[in-house]
């Protein structure tokens, strides 16, 4: 299990929920001074409102803190909002809400949709972009289907990014980060151009060579470089009538990745010193053993690139305002992955994926303050997917340990050095209507109702087959498939069979040797004509909220809703299961009471939900411990819990932020669920292994996680400020595979991070940031080594946050 070196002696858990309780003591007493909260402008409901207006659990952070967190990407961000976990996995990334998100498998959707400023990004590849110029992340937990549609069954990600002024704004920014050779800076020009029209102009470039040390290939790793650009432009013609164009080109490029082999058996630690490295050494740290590569592949790489434009008009009409959002993204990824994770040449997989998106969104809203009020819109996307990968397998790397195996002879002819290439295409159509209406029944009592019509289309097609390993450079379909590599994959190791998926049919063509050794093997191709290649569906899906204003201070909410998340196809599919390529929607139905308080004459904010979400066939994809997913519909699973957050001003120099949650994520039925790669190993049943999780936690979900911050600031003198502040940062045991694996358990653990400035004249800023002080190893995307059935069963691999680092940053205002 990782990091068990924490919870020894106090409970983290215990210690933040005191230093909160302390807090809040002095929120019963009058308080002495005239200042108050600053209040928080969201669009969590499609308008601009007051965060504590917002009948929604709500978790907000700011663009000054996350610039001052030194955060890159939604990864970061997580770390200060308690029930939701964005980590990167070996696939993609992985955003979690109250334990329910979407693993590692191209086909799927997302549970948390994700939105920069008012657009649906579908991939999560989205998310590793870098956060430049942002005014806000509002995070908004359980399902969101009025008002964002389909994809935020968890929750959504409603990003803000700052927009032009008219005033002259220019500022530089700079970090260091000299421990991992980390730097970046940022240029942010902001004006106007004419008496209708204002600029900005946003630039940010970022690198970093990684907190990993690499003993095999003697280089750090991950190295990292980000660039992105953004323009945006107001155009105000008329005083009724403004346009927003924003255009953003942004591109990520790494070598190497965040990995390392953590736990081994004394057979695969024979494998990896005889084969690989003789120095290998296993272990949950930051020391790693890899080659990075296959015979003629590319070093190991992750790129990415992206263009977005999008255009955003608003009319007001009387006291009505009309909204249309249009909006174009494009993008691409390419890859070159070591997926046995360590020191062998074995096993690799090259991907690359093409995406783009075109939507359309008009909205209608009325004027506020009357009897009621209501708000309409119909929105239109259109994707298209193409992705295409191999997965390599040279076991020609590993050949004396066949010697005296049946299998020696096809492994010494070759026929282990393989590729299974497979190719990917799915084009998407997606057409809603919403509307809500708010009935104002007296000043203190409204209702909040809302209804969504979404009708979903999918078409795919896909292909694979086994063709002998060339060694060179992105061979998907560039070469034939070859019989006795087919045969030696089916035959045997059971987990590649050639296959093709489209409008004429589904082709499953099963190759075998008759007998051994290394015949000329047999094929036996069967076609079953008219596969329904489309998916289609129709969902109504929505909420109703009563909100109640008990006095001035203190609002009270229960909302009840519903959502879904699109069914499709599985992409990773290799075993040609036709049962197994589709899986299907996702649905949710949701109850949430809840209140926002302000106290001590404004000096003190809390918030309080609590929370139960019932879901019917969650999505689920679950490594087989070979080298294939395995995806399923995990039948039931309910989410229950409690959360609590807020703020006070505990001096008119000291304030405080704090959050506690409480989280019951089970399977609430999940008979037949996939097994572990040690139950599959062991299983003796006439079928496939399967395990029952029924009343098991699922993914990312601890029962307890907080935050508590602190902010000081002291006028030093008339042109200098002090600032400091300090972060914790906990979460408790949890499990981050699907397969329930114990071995796999992230133990609780506290993360601090503090920070000191000087400001001088509201020109200047230097400060010194320190990260994870408590130097925590925590292992976010955990699984089994690949074909454990060759030796390996018993292994993991890690992917780790980052430990203790500082970073120096600067900043200068003209």
């Amino acid at each position: 299990m990782v990091n068990d070196k924490t919870n020894k002696q106090t409970s983290p858990k215990s210690a933040l929920a005191a230093a909160i309780t302390l807090a809040l003591l002095p929120l019963n007493q009058p308080a002495a001074e005239g200042f108050q909260i600053e209040e928080v402008i969201v669009t969590a409901t499609k308008r601009a409102e007051g965060l504590q207006d917002v009948p929604i659990a709500l978790s907000v952070m700011g663009g000054e803190k996350i610039t001052e967190q030194g955060v890159g990407s939604l990864e970061d961000i997580s770390a200060f909002m308690p029930n939701v976990n964005i980590s990167e996995n070996s696939g993609s990334d992985a955003i979690f809400i109250r334990g329910i998100g979407s693993p590692s498998n191209a086909g799927f959707e997302q549970s948390v949709g994700t939105f920069i400023d008012g657009v649906y990004f579908g991939r999560s590849q989205a998310s590793r972009s870098a956060l430049l110029d942002v005014e806000r992340v509002e995070v908004l937990k359980g399902p969101q289907s009025t008002l964002f549609g389909k994809n935020t069954v968890a929750g959504a990600m409603n990003i803000t990014t700052a927009g032009p002024e008219e005033e002259f704004e220019a500022s530089i920014q700079a970090s260091l980060e000299p421990e991992f050779g980390g730097w970046g800076t940022s240029l942010i020009v902001s004006g106007a151009l004419s008496e209708t029209v204002n600029a900005r102009l946003a630039l940010r470039r970022e690198e970093s060579d990684g907190y990993f040390r690499n003993h095999s290939l003697n280089q750090d790793e991950r190295q990292e470089e980000d660039t992105i650009a953004r323009l945006t432009l107001d155009w105000q013609p008329t005083e009724d009538l403004g346009f927003r164009l924003k255009v953003e080109q942004g591109k990520t490029d790494t070598r190497g990745r965040q990995n390392t082999i953590g736990i081994t058996t004394p057979a695969s630690d024979f494998i990896y010193q005889t084969f690989g490295d003789p120095d290998f050494r296993a272990g949950i740290n930051y020391d790693k053993y890899g080659t990075g590569s296959l015979p003629g592949r590319p070093a190991q790489f992750d790129d990415s690139e992206w263009d977005t434009f999008s255009l955003t008009a608003n009319w007001d009409i009387s006291d009505f305002n009309i909204r249309s959002i249009t909006a174009y993204v494009e993008a691409s990824v390419e890859n070159s992955l070591d997926l046995d994770f360590g020191p062998l040449q074995m096993i690799g997989a090259q991907r690359f994926e093409e995406h783009d998106q075109f939507s359309q969104e008009f909205i209608l809203t009325s004027p506020t303050g009357g009897t009621l009020e209501y708000m309409a819109g119909v929105y239109y996307q259109n994707e298209n997917l193409s992705r295409g990968r191999d997965l390599d397998i040279v076991l020609s790397s590993i050949a004396p340990l066949f010697a005296g195996h049946p299998l020696e002879a096809i492994v010494q002819a070759g026929f282990g050095d393989a590729v299974m290439a497979g190719n990917f295409t799915q084009d998407s159509e997606t057409f809603s209507a919403f509307s809500q209406i708010t009935w104002n029944l007296t000043n203190d009592l409204r209702v909040i109702a809302g209804l969504r019509y979404s009708d979903d289309e999918k078409i795919f097609e896909k292909t694979m087959h086994t063709a002998a390993f060339s060694g060179t450079d992105y061979v998907a379909f560039a070469t034939a498939a070859s019989l006795p590599h087919q045969a030696f994959y089916d035959q045997f190791l059971n987990f590649a069979v050639a296959h093709t998926f489209d409008a004429s049919g589904y082709e499953v063509c099963r190759t075998s040797f008759p007998s051994l050794p290394v015949p000329v093997p047999a094929v036996s191709c069967s076609v079953q004509q008219g596969y329904d290649n489309v998916r289609h569906e129709e969902h109504w899906t929505g909420d109703i909220v009563f909100q109640y204003d008990i006095n001035a201070d203190i609002m009270a909410y229960l909302k009840f809703g519903s959502g879904y998340k699109a069914g499709g196809f599985d992409e990773a599919n290799l075993t040609a299961l036709a049962e197994f390529q589709e899986f299907e929607d996702e649905t949710v139905e949701s109850i949430e009471l809840g209140a926002k308080m302000s106290l001590w004459d404004g000096r003190a904010q809390l918030n309080i939900a609590v929370f139960s979400n019932s879901f019917e066939d969650v999505q689920v994809s679950v490594f087989d411990g070979v080298a294939g997913f395995v995806v399923r519909n995990a039948a039931e699973t309910v989410t229950e819990g409690v959360e609590l957050d807020g703020q006070v001003l505990l001096t008119e120099n000291l304030s405080m932020r704090y959050a506690l949650s409480y989280l019951d994520a089970t399977y609430d039925s999940y008979q037949g669920a996939p097994c572990t790669a040690g139950q599959t190993a062991n299983w003796t049943g006439p079928d496939g292994c399967e395990q029952d999780l029924s009343g098991q936690p699922t993914q990312f979900a601890p029962e307890w996680s907080g935050n508590l911050a602190f902010e000081y600031r002291h006028q030093l003198s008339d042109r200098l400020e002090l600032k400091a502040g300090i972060d914790l940062q906990y979460m408790g045991d949890y499990l981050p595979t699907n397969d329930n694996d114990p071995v796999l358990q992230q133990d609780a653990f506290t993360k601090i991070n503090a920070r000191i400035q000087i400001a001088g004249d509201d020109s200047w800023t230097l400060a010194l940031l320190g990260k994870n002080l408590t130097d925590e190893t925590v292992s976010n995307a955990p699984d089994d080594i690949p074909l454990g059935n060759l030796g390996f069963l018993g292994s993991y691999f890690h992917f780790l946050d980052a430990p203790r680092s500082y970073e120096v940053q600067a900043s200068y205002r003209f």
